[in-house]
């Protein structure tokens, strides 16, 4: 069982921190089966939805049947493994890690759901257009942005 990090990196101002807002905030990925190498449209998992694998199995936040070779697979967010990303860290950060069987996640998209805070703790909701967002903190008097958003997926050891 293959375990998979979500690394992002963002350019921020005046931004502390940021984060997924709630446990139904959906990760919209691409998805590579492991037996063939297809490679899914854009589907999105959330830590609320669960579905049963077949055979008894347990539970995944995602189950698939490849187009091409009809092998099933699934994927789960990892329990507790959700963290903010530190902006003062910069670079690239783990935000989630995934277990995945049969399939690996090759793709991320941010379609909204994210939350940044400032270092005096005010929140702004983040809905990246284009691949930006930009707000003005009328509290500190300045303005606030997310940019330059970047993302890539790193296989994990251990549990």
């Amino acid at each position: 069982m293959p375990r998979i990090g979500l690394e992002v990196s963002f350019d921020v101002e005046n931004i502390a921190k940021i984060e997924a807002a709630g446990t139904d905030f959906r990760y919209f990925v691409k998805i590579c089966c492991g037996n063939c190498g297809e490679i899914t449209d854009w589907v999105y998992l959330d830590q609320e939805d669960t579905i049963e694998v077949k055979g008894g199995r347990g539970l995944a936040n995602m189950v698939l049947n490849c187009k091409l070779c009809g092998r099933e697979s699934n994927i789960s967010i990892e329990d507790g493994s959700r963290k903010a990303y530190d902006a003062e860290k910069g670079g690239f950060q783990q935000i989630v890690s995934f277990d995945c069987r049969g399939l690996e996640p090759v793709e991320w998209e941010c379609r909204g759901g994210l939350v940044a805070s400032t270092e005096n703790g005010k929140s702004f909701e983040v809905e990246l257009e284009d691949g930006e967002w930009y707000d003005f903190d009328d509290d500190a008097n300045e303005s606030v942005s997310v940019t330059n958003v970047q993302s890539q997926f790193k296989k994990l050891k251990g549990k």
